[in-house]
């Protein structure tokens, strides 16, 4: 339990730097720096509160505004004035900020597919976009654009990967093995979340099967955290610590 003890001793280090409270304050804005996995929900905070408000104070042309938003920050993506701002100006605030406008493309394309509802479409509007995406994949890598686009390129992926999820009928699986195992692989999500950026870029970040950072290191990262927040969740499944790993 070596790399626990020594994750411990890096938090309370932590806590003893002379700008804690301002590192506190800006975790809980912006989910940064003390544990950086909550950029994601600041990301989904920031937008969703933003969206809103475009959607109640332009009932009639908030699609159009929005639209007109997703095809500003793309040029400042593709142009990169987003990239000049992490590289001229390296905080947690400009890197928070950056985040916002890289994962804008998924927020936007998140926001279409909800509003079209595309789960209740027919079948053939879901392949004819799932067609377009896998086209839109194969030019962008013919383009050799996988860098510069990386974010449209895992978009469409994610794209394809949704849709193809949407066919599947899980209500039909009445296998008692089939079930027990999925119901074992979703446990512990929060835990696994939690931790995995610890496991990933501190704890174990110099063993050299994590360091590549492929399929395989995600699934060992997986199996790392999933294993801890099994055995903690049984210790503490008595008190309130178990929410941390659930």
């Amino acid at each position: 339990m070596f790399w626990i003890k020594y994750s411990f001793i890096n938090v309370i280090k932590g806590l003893e730097d002379k700008n804690k409270y301002k590192d506190l304050f800006i975790q809980l804005l912006i989910g940064k720096p003390i544990l950086p996995v909550f950029w994601f929900q600041f990301c989904l905070i920031f937008w969703s509160m933003l969206f809103i408000i475009i959607i109640i104070s332009f009932k009639n042309q908030y699609k159009f505004i929005m639209s007109g938003l997703f095809a500003i920050i793309f040029c400042l993506n593709y142009f990169g004035f987003t990239d000049s701002l992490k590289k001229n100006n390296f905080s947690f605030v400009a890197i928070s900020v950056c985040d916002l406008f890289y994962r804008n493309i998924n927020i936007f394309i998140g926001f279409f597919f909800g509003s079209i509802t595309l789960l209740d479409r027919k079948f053939s509007i879901k392949i004819i976009i799932s067609l377009i995406s896998f086209i839109g994949l194969i030019i962008l890598k013919c383009m050799n654009a996988g860098s510069k686009f990386r974010n449209i390129y895992v978009q469409l992926i994610i794209n394809i990967i949704f849709i193809l999820s949407s066919f599947l009928k899980f209500d039909f699986i009445k296998n008692r093995i089939i079930v027990f195992f999925m119901n074992q692989m979703t446990r512990y999500t929060g835990g696994i979340y939690y931790l995995h950026y610890e496991i990933k870029h501190r704890t174990f970040s110099d063993i050299y099967l994590i360091k590549k950072a492929n399929f395989f290191s995600c699934i060992i990262i997986y199996l790392i955290c999933y294993i801890f927040c099994f055995l903690s969740f049984k210790l503490f499944k008595n008190t309130k610590l178990k929410y941390l790993f659930i």
